[in-house]
């Protein structure tokens, strides 16, 4: 009996070292299917790597060409330049703005000696390049300045406090439709416009965002000179001669400048001469000839005496 009995659990044992081996192998059997899949999807995404295609068939350049694209950057342009055709040159400025569909922002002229005036436009950033080389060759430009803001994180937060916004907004008038109290009612209400209020604030800070960024911003400032300076690199022989040109120049603008200084001072001389006549008059003239007339008044009566002595 014992025998059969430690048969019988000797058995039990098999079958059970038995079921457990097939249900280790069966659950091998599913991580390996898994890590297949896994391996199978790796080695997809390694073949579409290696052919330079994503997904959905476009190239990784294109992709990035995408993001880069859809950042957001405001750019600012200073130039200053220096033009012997300066009537020339704020003439085909206008005509450019126009041209390129932009638009004229500021502008200020000053007119006293040499002529220069500070232009502010606003061009299409994409047509930007193609307007400035339109109007650099009616000039030198003498000094340039390119900075770029990259707004893109402030942007995209101002969408999303929008987005919210509307959300709420549109929650609130489902609640106003269940309201129950007058109380409840007054309270969404008070809700619903102080949220339209920031609402329309962030729309007008997206739309200033999309005019800076859709437009760049051109400072021009236009000098009328006499003689253009080269700015690339030439001769020492030309560069002599631009020297003994500007000298020439500065001196004949000096004598230029001190004839236009003289005669518009003559008034305030004439001024000037008059009160030193003046002054030289009450002073010097009018007390000599008083004390003339008051020797000769004294001669007189001395003679006038001597004659009535001579007459007694």
């Amino acid at each position: 009996m014992k025998k059969r009995m430690i048969a019988i659990l000797v058995a039990v044992l098999l079958m059970t070292m038995v079921l457990s081996g097939c249900g280790g192998t069966g659950q091998s059997d599913a991580n390996n299917g898994y890590s297949s899949k896994s391996a199978i999807a790796e080695n997809g995404s390694s073949f579409r790597g290696d052919s330079g295609l994503e997904e959905n068939g476009t190239e990784p350049e294109q992709k990035t060409e995408v993001k880069k694209n859809a950042r957001k950057l405001i750019k600012n342009i200073s130039l200053s330049i220096d033009t012997k055709t300066y009537d020339s040159l704020i003439s085909t400025i206008d005509a450019e703005v126009e041209k390129y569909e932009g638009y004229i922002q500021e502008s200020s002229t000053n007119q006293y000696y040499d002529r220069s005036t500070t232009i502010v436009v606003r061009i299409p950033c994409e047509k930007t390049d193609a307007f400035l080389k339109a109007i650099s060759s009616k000039g030198t430009i003498v000094y340039k300045d390119v900075s770029t803001e990259d707004v893109t994180l402030t942007y995209a937060d101002t969408e999303a406090h929008l987005k919210a916004l509307r959300q709420e907004q549109a929650k609130l008038m489902e609640f106003m439709e269940d309201a129950k109290t007058i109380s409840d009612l007054i309270s969404i209400q008070d809700r619903i416009t102080s949220v339209q209020y920031e609402i329309e604030t962030y729309e007008s800070q997206l739309r200033t965002f999309d005019n800076l960024i859709d437009y760049d911003t051109i400072r021009l400032t236009i000098n009328e000179v006499e003689v253009e300076h080269a700015t690339e690199d030439v001769s020492v022989w030309s560069e002599i001669a631009d020297n003994y040109s500007e000298a020439f120049y500065q001196i004949g603008t000096f004598f230029r400048n001190l004839f236009v200084y003289v005669v518009s001072a003559i008034p305030y001389i004439l001024v000037f001469l008059f009160f030193v006549f003046i002054i030289i008059l009450v002073v010097v003239i009018i007390p000599k000839n008083s004390k003339k007339r008051k020797m000769k008044k004294r001669a007189k009566k001395q003679e006038n005496n001597q004659i009535e002595n001579q007459d007694s």
